[in-house]
């Protein structure tokens, strides 16, 4: 697997949780925190709202996310995820994963699948 850096504008998000130092890791492939959707939050779990944001909103040439899209799986989504008016240039799976706070896809428009399946 070839890792490919996350790009500078995450250095204002430091310290990352152990599962946003995953992401980072391994954007361009599958990322599997947990099997399970999680019960609790913990650092092996949990993924900043914001940072999500920031890391699907970065322009195509920027992106460490593949064009086959971001697949996230186990997750404690921590905060208000917004993508409001967002347009998403690939598939993306958030997988039984637990969003604390509220999804605004709020005019978001996705190119590709958009799979929460298992969510809540």
């Amino acid at each position: 697997m070839t890792t490919i850096p996350l790009p500078h504008v995450f250095a204002r998000f430091k310290p990352l949780s152990t599962a946003e130092q995953q992401i980072g890791v391994g954007c361009n492939d599958k990322i599997i925190l947990n099997t399970e959707r999680p019960t609790a939050e913990t650092s092996d779990n949990t993924v900043r709202a914001n940072f999500l944001a920031t890391l699907l909103q970065l322009p195509r040439a920027n992106s460490p996310i593949p064009t086959t899209g971001f697949y996230l799986q186990g997750a404690w989504i921590n905060g208000t995820l917004d993508l409001n008016s967002l347009k998403l240039e690939h598939n993306l799976r958030c997988i039984k994963c637990v969003f604390s706070e509220t999804l605004i896809l709020f005019d978001a428009r996705v190119d590709g699948n958009l799979n929460l399946q298992g969510s809540q």
